[in-house]
């Protein structure tokens, strides 16, 4: 419907419960997902007729409970099954409490001495990054956002920033503006995902970080996904 805006979260939960029905399509003849067989079929869509193989649902699964169909209130978020097995909480790190970061005037227009000004200042952050420099890296990038507070990329290499100086609240701070700028930046996707991950939030991380590979698949965020799924358990399957 023109002018509704779905939450990302929303969205994001979305995707993931799409991808599990691709995966085990024969769950929509579970009796609660009886509602979206008959809307898929309304559409033309054909739904498996096989029978749902009792080994692929989890106990904690809805699909085991008796005929129970509950609408969730509208002010509800899904809820995740929380792991029951012990968490590896390897590389967790004290979240940074530092002041929120420069996010530059949403209002301001480059001029064009402007646009020269700022390729100048990417090439030198590019440069300092390379030299594992990150401090100073993150600073050409803040002079960057500065004259151009718009470009969701700037934001996201900042957050990269951030995730290398163990900033994980920072690196999310920037991650959340890009992603407003563009939901579909894996890269901010990616490195809120580790931000996440260097904070213990396992779910969170899980989320961004299979986000990130739909997105624009990238090594090292499957490598990060690959890290943080086990502490996830019966993800992504959700409590109504």
């Amino acid at each position: 419907m023109p002018g509704v805006k779905i939450p990302e979260k929303q969205l994001t939960e979305l995707r993931a419960f799409v991808t599990l029905l691709k995966s085990q399509p024969s769950m929509l003849l579970l009796p609660e997902l009886q509602f979206l067989k008959d809307y898929i079929e309304s559409l033309g869509g054909k739904i498996p007729s096989a029978d749902i193989p009792k080994t692929e649902i989890p106990k904690s699964c809805p699909a085991h409970e008796s005929h129970k169909s509950s609408k969730p209130a509208e002010d509800e978020e899904p809820e995740l099954v929380e792991s029951d097995v012990e968490l590896d909480q390897t590389g967790v790190i004290e979240p940074d409490n530092d002041s929120p970061q420069e996010m530059g005037n949403p209002d301001q227009e480059m001029s064009e001495s402007d646009e020269e000004k700022l390729s100048e200042i990417r090439q030198q952050a590019t440069a300092a990054f390379a030299d594992g420099d990150y401090e100073k890296a993150a600073g050409f990038f803040t002079e960057a956002i500065q004259l151009n507070s718009q470009s969701a990329l700037m934001f996201a290499k900042r957050a990269n920033c951030y995730i290398h100086l163990n900033k994980p609240n920072a690196c999310i701070r920037d991650c959340n503006r890009a992603i407003e700028l563009n939901p579909d930046s894996a890269p901010a996707h990616k490195f809120r995902g580790r931000a996440h991950r260097l904070l213990g939030n396992w779910e969170e991380a899980v989320k961004d970080l299979r986000l990130a590979c739909k997105i624009d698949y990238d090594d090292q965020a499957n490598d990060w996904l690959k890290e943080v799924t086990p502490n996830v358990s019966a993800f992504p399957y959700f409590i109504w």
